[in-house]
Order: structure tokens, then C-alpha cells, then sequence
């Protein structure tokens, strides 16, 4: 009987040996899958973000030309308005009359669409030469309106040349992003 029972007991000894051995090996088999998918997967990812954002590089760039652009004639025009000035005038140059002072309400034209933040850094200067030229002007000629069409244009120009001080090579005035200086309002007292 002890010889009976001997060999019964190593026949199933031997099933479970194989059956681990099987397990085991698709264990390994499934682990190595997966970190095959996750490889792959990194791959996969860090491919397609490069891809975006190399993508979004040329987006950008895209739109960095645009807005430089200047406008075409079908587009609606850009307009940035600026703080209202009170300035006084300069006197009479015969001495007559009392002191007089201009209180104005500006608004420019732009050519760019990026203009507006580019004069919005540039703004306390811009408003220091404004406020210089109109405070040299006497009230007799910014009544008419010649004297106030002239006062817009040297105030074009003056934003002109600090928007872009620089001449160009071949002596033509820069490009100027200013089109138009124009005046919601007007008072002179």
C-alpha cells in the first residue's frame, strides 16, 4: 500500500510544477506587453506634442505676421484712443489777453494690428510730446482750422518718429503705423 500511495502523490505533484511554470511565463509575457504599449505609448506622445507644438510655433509665427501687416483697404480701421489732455497755451505774442489753456480728446489711427500695445508701452513719452506741442501753441491759431489740422499732423509725425526714430537706408522717412491723429474734442478758453 505504501507503494500505492506514492505514486499517485508525485503525478499530481508534477501538475502544479507546470502549471506555475505557465503562469509564470504569462506573467512575463503580459508585463512585457504592457511595457511594450507603454513605450510605445511614450512614444507616441512625445512625437505628437512635438508635432503640436511645432504646430503652434508656426501658429504663432502666423499671427506675429499678420498682425504686422499693414491693413488692407476693405479692413475696418484700428483706432486707439488716448487720456484727455488739458494744456496751457502759450500767450499772445503782443501780450494781449488772459491766460488760456486747450483741453483735447485725441484719438489715432493705426496701420497694424499690434500697434495698439506697442503705443501702449511707449504712451508716456508719446503723451510728454504731445502735451509739449500743444502747449506751445497760442489760441489764436488753433482757432481756425488749419492751425488744428497742422497741430494734428506735427503731433503725427512727433508719435511717427518715436514709434520708429530710425531713417531708412535709401533716406526715406520710416514707415509710420500713425495714419491719422484725430480730435473727438476740442476746447480753447
Amino acid at each position: 500500500m505504501a507503494n500505492e500511495k506514492t505514486p499517485p502523490a508525485q503525478a499530481p505533484a508534477t501538475t502544479p510544477n507546470k502549471g506555475k511554470r505557465a503562469v509564470i511565463i504569462l506573467l512575463a509575457a503580459v508585463i512585457l506587453l504592457l511595457l511594450v504599449a507603454i513605450v510605445g505609448g511614450g512614444l507616441y506622445m512625445l512625437k505628437s506634442s512635438q508635432d503640436d507644438s511645432d504646430d503652434d510655433e508656426d501658429a504663432i509665427a502666423e499671427v506675429k505676421t499678420q498682425s504686422k501687416k499693414k491693413l488692407s483697404y476693405d479692413a475696418p480701421p484700428i483706432f486707439v484712443k488716448l487720456d484727455k489732455f488739458t494744456v496751457n497755451l502759450r500767450p499772445a505774442e503782443d501780450g494781449s489777453g488772459a491766460d488760456s489753456y486747450m483741453q483735447a480728446d485725441i484719438t489715432l489711427q493705426v496701420d497694424t494690428l499690434d500697434a495698439d500695445a506697442h503705443l501702449k508701452n511707449l504712451m508716456p513719452r508719446i503723451r510728454n510730446d504731445i502735451t509739449f506741442i500743444m502747449s506751445d501753441k497760442q489760441a489764436g491759431f488753433l482757432m481756425s482750422k488749419e492751425g488744428k489740422e497742422a497741430l494734428a499732423e506735427e503731433i503725427r509725425n512727433a508719435i511717427n518718429h518715436i514709434v520708429n526714430p530710425y531713417r531708412r537706408s535709401d533716406g526715406k522717412p520710416p514707415e509710420s503705423p500713425i495714419v491719422a491723429v484725430l480730435f473727438e474734442s476740442i476746447i480753447i478758453q
